[in-house]
């Protein structure tokens, strides 16, 4: 998530671009849904001990 928040291009002039937000969107997401399916994969483990 880090480093597509951090993946900023340059304009002809060397200023830094906007980082490209659908990019952060999707990783942000992908991370949600990585730590839900962890924590219910560890719940549920530990519910069956």
């Amino acid at each position: 998530m880090r480093r597509s928040a951090a993946e900023r291009g340059r304009d002809g002039f060397g200023r830094l671009v906007p980082a490209d937000a659908d990019a952060v969107a999707r990783a942000w997401l992908a991370t949600a849904r990585h730590l839900d399916e962890a924590s219910t994969a560890l719940c549920r483990e530990a519910w069956q001990t």
